[in-house]
């Protein structure tokens, strides 16, 4: 059996045969657990509290730890990239500046180059400012990605003890 797509399918489950209702608490939806720990069978109550008991044991919840990491290194990443971009272009724009205003200062000297220069010297100061919250946003995707890392580890763990539930369930095993 491959991972239920939706909740719907894993009702359906939890209302089956006694194999069915094992399998349906293998995926560890805290809700249908709930279910089935009041279920006729003792086998299948058995099942759910033990299911239940261990969090590594429920895929689900590792399934939503997982995208919600994943949305968060999106985010982080997005956030870290546009700042990182408006650095990069505040940068080569105050250097345009300034090479501008030392050729006009070079060729013809008036006063409207000091305008250069102090216009490529402000866009230089805003690229070091954006650069030190481009840093604080790297540090934030820093994390979000090792957390991504951890999340992602513990829910293949899931999938592999999830699918070994399900073999078991399937060949027999109690």
């Amino acid at each position: 059996m491959k991972e239920p797509n939706s909740i719907e399918e894993l009702e359906i489950l939890a209302k089956g045969t006694i194999e069915e209702k094992k399998k349906a608490a293998s995926y560890g939806y805290q809700p249908i657990l709930d279910i089935l720990k009041n279920d006729s069978s003792e086998e299948v109550v058995k099942f759910a509290k033990l299911i239940d008991v261990d969090d590594d044991l429920k895929l689900y919840k590792a399934d939503e730890s997982n995208e919600s990491a994943k949305e968060n290194f999106n985010k982080s990443y997005k956030s870290y990239m546009s700042y990182y971009y408006v650095k990069m272009i505040a940068i080569i724009l105050g250097v345009i500046m300034e090479i501008i205003a030392t050729i006009t200062l070079l060729n013809t000297y008036n006063n409207s180059v000091w305008y250069w220069f102090i216009a490529g010297i402000v866009l230089l100061v805003i690229s070091v400012v954006f650069n030190s919250i481009a840093n604080r946003k790297y540090e934030v995707y820093i994390v979000d990605k090792q957390n991504l890392i951890q999340t992602n580890s513990i829910y293949e763990a899931a999938k592999a003890k999830f699918n070994n539930l399900i073999n078991g369930i399937e060949n027999g095993y109690k």
